[in-house]
């Protein structure tokens, strides 16, 4: 969604519909699917003595192609721009075709007479699109033969692309057309952790360039991103060479900025549907919950005005205590916290876990829900509570069975050997019982009233966990089911780990997924003990104390 926001016709309209050369950067969008750039055969050409070669030409070929493609898009309009089409042409012939084929063909270049200028352009890209694609096609047919013809590499007798001499002169040139803005362009490169090893090494051996005064590479990965060498076994750095930026974190720090933006997002969606432009109109929570959790909350303000209470205001008691106490209260004697409503935009913002997609998705659901089961003269004003509660519910089970036994099956698949597969097994069954151990112990906080913090939803480290641990930590991050950050340590001396549960996961585990304030100090031996008894707490609830730190502002 960063990556969406960012591209050209995004940019234009944050910008109140500028021009497109007066927007501050280029940004083109280029997806990286297993099915096009990460084929199977690229473990033969990895291994070919050639590999690094292949690879970086088709590397180029396909950026180069994403690029035309994304600059030939509807959703781009060169309306009123005047553009010099024989110094477009030319341009083309430089940029594109001289470094395709021998001069001889040169005099073939034909871009059309369309005389709108908007179509004429989209044309101009496409037709430079449809030159590259040949290139690909030869070079990737050539690959899918290594298996069973190992020498057909020594058949290619075409050029080599590189990202110096091809790539980047390429995207510089863009600045040379009046189409574009004179700034850099920013290559948005989705799921970079697809790319092979090989690949990765060149991209990275890219990124040292330091070109991003005229070509800035921006990767997004999903922390798998599988080395920081270059080809050249140099380590890329950061700050130096990089930023790297944790969606995640910034989510968990900065919480209000990605509220807001998500809020922005489904106003303009609603506005679109011709619906309320409220989303919190839209998504109301259940009436009669919020009425009850205020109720507590009043009854724990009297409580701390007469001088019973634990915060520095009376407020902060009902801010704190309130929505967990109407959870304890329906997990009592009636055994009902199933009857917790996960309704409310708000909630249902904080399950998304700072993933846009997390809360669009179960949105539609609820939707198409609710269009379903309305009378065809009927129209969706709003959902319901009781279906909002159903379908996040059902996406947070998803999420810890089903995705879980997906990503254990994928991970079967990649694993190379019995006994490789054999470690990752073990590896996914300590998750499984980490995550389990990790919503039971929150649960247990969350339900007991005599902890002075009760909404807690992370655990920091308070030493260095083994080894075998640390790898179950890192899985749980590289599949989404925890987020890592830092925090200071207890003795105030450096830095420590912490780990935050996803908070899709608050309604398998009926916890309060607006609570941040909270995070539990455990042991690498806690955690080692956690990950190997499928029941078990990640301490023992009584003993907890004063290891449950608080995080200041508390959220009002």
């Amino acid at each position: 969604m960063m990556f969406r926001m960012m591209r050209a016709d995004c940019a234009r309209r944050l910008r109140e519909n500028c021009s497109l050369n007066d927007l501050d950067y280029l940004g083109i969008y280029v997806p990286i699917k297993k099915t096009e750039i990460s084929q199977t055969e690229m473990v033969y050409l990895d291994k070919h003595p050639a590999g690094f070669v292949f690879n970086e030409h088709m590397l180029c070929l396909y950026f180069a192609q994403k690029v035309c493609e994304e600059l030939a898009s509807e959703r781009l309009d060169y309306s009123g721009i005047d553009v010099d089409r024989s110094h477009f042409t030319e341009w083309v012939r430089r940029r594109i075709v001289q470094r395709l084929s021998s001069p001889a063909t040169d005099s073939s270049l034909d871009l059309g007479s369309e005389s709108v200028t908007d179509t004429w352009v989209k044309g101009a890209f496409k037709k430079m699109g449809e030159l590259l694609h040949p290139h690909w096609e030869t070079v990737e047919q050539l690959i899918r033969d290594l298996p069973l013809r190992p020498n057909s590499l020594s058949q290619f007798t075409g050029i080599f692309l590189n990202y110096h001499s091809f790539l980047l002169p390429f995207l510089a040139g863009l600045r040379e057309l009046a189409l574009f803005p004179k700034k850099p362009v920013f290559l948005l490169i989705d799921d970079a952790d697809n790319l092979s090893l090989a690949q990765t090494q060149i991209l990275n051996s890219w990124i040292a360039a330091r070109t991003t005064g005229t070509v800035c590479l921006k990767a997004s990965t999903q922390m798998r991103y599988k080395t920081r060498l270059t080809y050249g076994k140099q380590r890329i750095e950061s700050p130096h060479d990089y930023n790297e930026v944790d969606v995640s974190v910034l989510y968990t720090t900065k919480r209000d900025h990605y509220l807001n933006r998500l809020e922005l997002i489904v106003r303009r969606r609603l506005e679109l549907n011709n619906l309320t432009n409220d989303p919190r109109q839209f998504f109301p929570e259940d009436p009669e919950q919020v009425k009850e959790i205020h109720s507590i909350g009043e009854e724990l303000i009297r409580a701390a005005e007469a001088g019973e209470g634990r915060g520095h205001r009376p407020r902060d008691d009902k801010n704190r205590y309130a929505r967990p106490e109407y959870i304890r209260l329906l997990g009592g004697a009636r055994k009902s916290t199933s009857k917790y409503s996960y309704s409310g935009f708000d909630q249902l913002a904080h399950i998304s876990s700072g993933v846009v997609r997390w809360f669009l998705e179960p949105a539609s659901l609820m939707y198409a829900e609710q269009v379903s089961s309305a009378q065809k003269s009927e129209a969706v004003t709003s959902i319901p509570p009781h279906v909002q509660d159903d379908k996040i519910r059902g996406f947070s089970i998803e999420f810890f069975q089903e995705d879980f036994e997906k990503m254990k099956e994928d991970a079967k698949i990649q694993a190379c050997e019995p006994k490789e597969w054999q470690e990752r097994e073990k590896d996914y069954q300590r998750l499984e019982f980490l995550i389990n151990a990790m919503g039971r112990t929150f649960f247990a906080i969350l339900t007991d009233k005599d902890k002075s913090e009760r909404r807690v939803f992370s655990i920091a480290l308070s030493d260095r966990p083994d080894e075998s641990v640390q790898q179950v930590l890192n899985l749980g991050v590289a599949e989404g089911y925890l987020y890592r950050a830092t925090i200071g340590t207890k003795r105030g001396h450096g830095r420590t780990a912490r780990y935050v549960l996803s908070r899709r996961l608050a309604p398998f585990f009926s916890l309060d997924p607006t609570s941040f304030s909270g995070y539990l100090f455990v042991t690498g031996e806690n955690l080692r003990q956690a990950m190997h008894q499928p029941n078990a707490l990640l301490r023992d609830v009584a003993t907890i104390g004063d290891d449950i730190q608080m995080e200041l502002p508390i959220p009002l």
